[in-house]
């Protein structure tokens, strides 16, 4: 069975997925506003990850005090970013720093799609399935914004990125993590959709922003966590 499969090697899942090289993505970083530092240390930066195909990514890093022992990604398909104070609490007293992204079709960046699609309210189908129609995936684009933010967590503090990815956003961060080692330490998945093997056993539907077209030919999407 597929339980025993080793992850497939990193040149096969970024051809699947559509990922390219760090150095092959048109991204620019900006901030949005002053950084924010605070009294007990902490530095807050709010910034806009430009990619040359127009689609922007705000995010929120937040510094802690001295030389940061660690570095958190989180990608969250939830649009409440309230539920995060918690977790950057206790990962800023780790001595971490921690970065909040709206990935493509999340959050700020999912506002715009919010309406009801092929029997799913999620805001990402609608420019998961414009991808799709030009041979793209919506995991392929997520996993690229998340390579280009741990590129800039590699270049800012020298270190490689935590992920902790929620719902769908597991996906592409799974792919992510397998594609590029070098720039990911672990990874953390909670509330994952099911496999794509167990959607095609069962005949359940598979959001278009989940599907990796002809990937399970070669591997299925937990495969990578290994």
């Amino acid at each position: 069975g597929r339980a025993g499969r080793p992850r497939p090697a990193a040149e096969t899942i970024v051809k699947r997925a559509g990922i390219r090289p760090l150095d092959r993505i048109d991204v620019s970083v900006k901030e949005v506003a002053a950084s924010q530092h605070l009294p007990d240390g902490f530095t807050i930066l709010r910034e806009v990850y430009s990619f040359g195909d127009g689609q922007k990514v705000p995010a929120v890093t937040f510094l802690p005090k001295g030389t940061a022992k660690g570095a958190v990604l989180v990608v969250d398909d939830r649009a409440d970013r309230g539920i995060h104070r918690m977790r950057v609490t206790q990962t800023l007293a780790e001595g971490k720093a921690i970065t909040v992204a709206d990935i493509a079709g999340i959050g700020e960046t999912g506002a715009m799609y919010r309406k009801t699609w092929q029997g799913t309210d999620t805001p990402d189908e609608v420019p998961a399935m414009m991808l799709y129609m030009l041979g793209k995936s919506m995991v392929g684009v997520r996993a690229e914004e998340m390579i280009a933010l741990a590129g800039t967590t590699k270049r800012r503090l020298g270190l490689k990125t935590e992920i902790v990815a929620h719902g769908n956003a597991a996906i592409a961060a799974a792919h992510a993590y397998a594609a590029r080692r070098d720039l990911f330490a672990s990874i953390y998945c909670c509330h994952t959709p099911p496999s794509w093997a167990d959607s095609v056993r069962k005949g359940t539907f598979i959001p278009f922003a989940n599907v990796v077209n002809g990937a399970l030919l070669d591997y299925d999407w937990p495969d990578l966590l290994k």
